[in-house]
């Protein structure tokens, strides 16, 4: 019987990278090399904390004697591996819901991969963002096959800052998602490299700006899910770290305003109204060290401590999707609201155009609604993976542990009809995207062709008054011409002035109506009408 522990397992099988190409993902993405690293150095780029060790690991026993069935359950907290290992029994399969939160340490990485005998394609699969130790494997957990015992859920946070402008031009929006990816990027490699972070910080995977008073922080949680003797054993994975952590703010001239005054957006979902004393509201200010901590807590953040209000404890102690029912609710509220925010912007941003085609549409607006359209694009693959997550049998669990599987059933095509909706939601904003930049190009071609008409108009207008020009000129040209300046009047011939203007006149004259001779017409033939119908209404007015 092979008695190595996971990470000692992986180490071994690491070794092999020369001479054996063939390997599964669980040994991938610098989890061995992290877990062979000694005591971590100074980074150069130190991240430092909030507050002086954060917590980790969030532990509730299902089947807890002397505890309620509904309403809040008490659990345990861990912001250190030494303490959970003195207080947590090795060896046990105990029938519990485990919430693991934000960047882990090297130390609980082994303390729960060894207690828990966690599968580490279950720790890759989480921690895929990070880039290899030399190099990106570009080997993503998408494969249905090697994740039936995992699954994600992605959730969406809102930042609101508080600004009364909103619409910003493009290339501010770009300088401060360019300052958040590269934030990001120096916090994965602090991780792997000389790290400073210390374990309970969020993981951040992308931020999404879409205007200027507010941003959006995507984070995931994953679920591993293991029947035991004594009953399941879920561990969540949740990437929003302690509540007191700092966030990722843009480093650009107008964000850095506003960073101070950053706020969580709160997600609304169906929980019991707690009283005062219960909700634990906390106002926070920038710490000194520069890093922005929040006024509000982020709602993903303080889920593992006050989950399960409501849930009745006792019936979904036997069943993994049961258990979860707070968590999907609470993803896809969260995911609700992050549609509704694009919807309206994306709304308002349409409304401003003018439909008349008067004037040029911006084309700034189309880079708006194309980033819109990839996020969107996203989320709609992510709803599409979720329901297949829960057709395939992730959350299987044998009849006779059921106690009601009729309401188990309703309340899988409930989540169904969640995400579906979700989905429908996604792909109709993703049309309405499209509709809108094609509203755009086609306003943007009526502008066009109303200016090439006046333009047009323009050119013919010019192309008659030098047509006048012309014929005006001709004629005292030819005159000028043929008698020179031999005039009396200049002291140079015989002949008098007069004789110029007698021939010049007439000759001009012909000219012109030559030239306007169409117009001439076309007015006296308006004119006649005009006098026509007049008079034929006068004399049927006297007839009667």
């Amino acid at each position: 019987m092979n008695t190595d522990t996971p990470s000692q397992t992986s180490q071994q099988r690491s070794r092999t990278f020369a001479n054996d190409p063939l390997h599964s993902a669980a040994y991938l993405n610098g989890i061995k090399t992290y877990l062979a690293m000694g005591t971590p150095l100074r980074s150069t780029i130190p991240i430092a904390s909030a507050t002086a060790s954060f917590r980790f690991l969030y532990r509730y026993e299902l089947r807890r004697a002397g505890t309620p069935s509904t309403g809040m359950r008490t659990h345990d907290v861990y912001n250190c591996p030494e303490n959970f290992r003195s207080s947590v029994s090795a060896g046990t399969e105990a029938s519990e819901l485990v919430f693991l939160t934000g960047y882990p340490s090297r130390q609980w990485l082994k303390e729960i991969s060894s207690h828990y005998n966690i599968d580490f394609r279950f720790l890759q699969s989480h921690l895929d963002f990070l880039p290899g130790a030399r190099r990106d494997w570009f080997l993503g957990s998408s494969i249905p096959s090697r994740n039936r015992h995992c699954a994600r859920l992605l959730i969406p946070s809102i930042v609101f800052f508080d600004s009364d402008v909103r619409e910003i031009s493009v290339r501010e929006l770009h300088e401060a998602r360019s300052s958040c990816h590269m934030k990001l990027r120096e916090k994965v490699k602090n991780f792997f490299g000389d790290s400073t972070i210390q374990h309970g910080q969020s993981i951040i995977r992308r931020i999404n700006i879409h205007s200027g008073d507010m941003m959006v922080i995507e984070q995931a949680v994953s679920i591993s899910i293991n029947n035991t003797a004594s009953g399941p054993r879920v561990i969540v994975w949740s990437d929003a770290g302690d509540p007191e952590d700092s966030i990722v703010t843009p480093n650009t001239p107008r964000f850095q305003k506003l960073s101070s005054t950053a706020d969580f957006c709160p997600v609304f979902f169906d929980r019991g109204v707690q009283s005062a004393d219960d909700t634990n509201i906390t106002t926070f200010n920038v710490s000194v060290n520069g890093n922005i901590i929040p006024r509000t807590l982020q709602p993903l953040a303080v889920l593992p401590s006050r989950y399960g209000e409501t849930l009745d404890w006792n019936e979904v102690s036997t069943d993994p999707l049961s258990l979860l029912e707070e968590l999907f609710r609470f993803q896809a509220s969260a995911a609700s609201q992050y549609l509704n925010m694009l919807r309206d912007l994306t709304t308002e941003r349409l409304a401003q155009t003018p439909p008349t085609g008067e004037t040029l549409p911006s084309m700034d607006d189309i880079l708006h609604l194309d980033y819109t359209k990839t996020v969107l694009i996203r989320w709609s693959a992510h709803f599409k993976t979720l329901v297949g997550v829960l057709n395939d049998h992730v959350f299987h669990v044998e009849a006779k542990l059921l106690k009601d599987d009729d309401r188990r059933l309703k309340l899988k095509l409930s989540l169904l009809k969640d995400l579906e909706f979700l989905q429908a939601e996604a792909e109709t904003l993703i049309t309405v995207c499209d509709s809108g930049k094609s509203t755009i190009m086609n306003l943007s071609t009526v502008f066009d062709s109303r200016q090439a008409a006046k333009d047009s108009s323009l050119v013919t207008e010019l192309t008659k008054a030098t047509n006048r020009i012309t014929f005006i000129f001709l004629p005292i040209s030819f005159v000028t011409s043929v008698f020179g300046m031999n005039f009396r009047q200049f002291g140079q011939g015989p002949l008098s002035i007069t004789i110029w203007f007698a021939v010049a006149l007439p000759l001009l004259s012909i000219c012109i109506f030559l030239t306007e001779r169409k117009a001439w017409l076309k007015s006296w033939r308006s004119l006649f009408t005009t006098r026509t119908k007049a008079s034929g209404g006068l004399q049927a007015t006297g007839h009667r």
